[in-house]
């Protein structure tokens, strides 16, 4: 069941990242230009929903001030599935961008975003979950719809997909301050709830999900700090748990090859009536995901 519930958490958090990635910089790209709230507020909806095609976004005021930083508001934020009683995905009352303006004047500097009390639910269905869904978008209306128009329409797109690939063609849809910058990433408080396959259900409460210098260049720093508590058999499991650790994003994009090394401390361990207060336990981790989606793992424990 712990084991479980541990993939469950890593899911939703590398969900949740691949997402405030996606509005981090499509909120930067428009930073560069001039556009008021309202068109920040429509690309800003376009770009989740391109990400997430199969979600309804609904977005409420967008702030926009100007000082030494161009800074965004972005206020409430919901994003739900289209399919399956609209179950929820994601909903915040606030996140914060600042960009400097010296980091576009000097094509390169440092990006912040701050994302306080975003809630992330993660349910299983019988052969997928809600965030996988999210990602498919409707599939039975499109192959309704695969007819002769669309036959031609993607013919054409197999024609000029070569000139659409790699990641230069990509770096040039940027602009050059983006592409020079390191990206700071705060989310406070992250409430995670979830279910299961098996009715299995709970709550995973996320006090920081920290990145630092994201970026296309060298490694990348984060540190997750949780509490989890669950019921199981009848008992109550509850443990904080710290992870810190960098990933070279950098190689995975040229190689295509992550590699990620990490240290795991778990504290205040407690399993109703059998155990309490149990030692902090130390793990070092370290994780390679190759092109073929093959892992390599090699971790050491230890219990002072």
């Amino acid at each position: 069941m712990e084991s479980g519930s541990k993939k469950t958490g890593l899911k939703i958090l590398l969900g949740l990242l691949a997402l405030v990635v996606v509005l981090t910089i499509s909120a930067v790209v428009i930073a560069s230009k001039k556009l008021t709230p309202e068109q920040v507020r429509t690309i800003v909806i376009e770009q989740i929903e391109k990400a997430l095609p199969g979600a309804s976004v609904s977005l409420g005021k967008i702030d926009y001030s100007l000082g030494t930083s161009i800074q965004f508001d972005l206020n409430n934020l919901d994003i739900k599935l289209k399919k399956k009683t609209k179950t929820d995905l994601l909903s915040l009352q606030q996140a914060q961008l600042k960009v400097p303006i010296l980091a576009i004047l000097l094509n390169g500097g440092t990006v912040s975003l701050s994302v306080n009390r975003p809630k992330v639910k993660y349910q299983e269905f019988r052969k997928s979950n809600n965030w996988e869904l999210a990602t498919k978008g409707p599939v039975k209306s499109s192959k309704k719809k695969t007819t002769k128009t669309q036959r031609k329409k993607s013919k054409n797109k197999t024609n000029t997909g070569k000139k659409e690939t790699g990641s230069g063609e990509q770096d040039k849809k940027l602009p050059e301050f983006l592409v020079k910058s390191k990206i700071n990433i705060a989310l406070n408080e992250i409430e995670l709830d979830y279910r299961l396959k098996d009715k299995t259900k709970g709550n995973l409460v996320v006090d920081r999900f920290l990145i630092k210098d994201l970026n296309r260049a060298s490694s990348t720093a984060f540190e997750v700090a949780s509490k989890f508590s669950q019921k199981a058999g009848g008992k109550s499991i509850s443990l904080e748990a710290l992870l810190i650790g960098q990933v070279e994003l950098h190689e995975f994009l040229k190689t295509g090859v992550l590699k990620l090394s990490s240290l795991l401390k778990i504290k205040n361990l407690s399993v109703e009536g059998v155990l309490n207060n149990f030692p902090t336990i130390n793990t070092n981790i370290k994780l390679t995901l190759n092109k073929d989606k093959s892992a390599t793992v090699q971790s050491s424990v230890d219990i002072p």
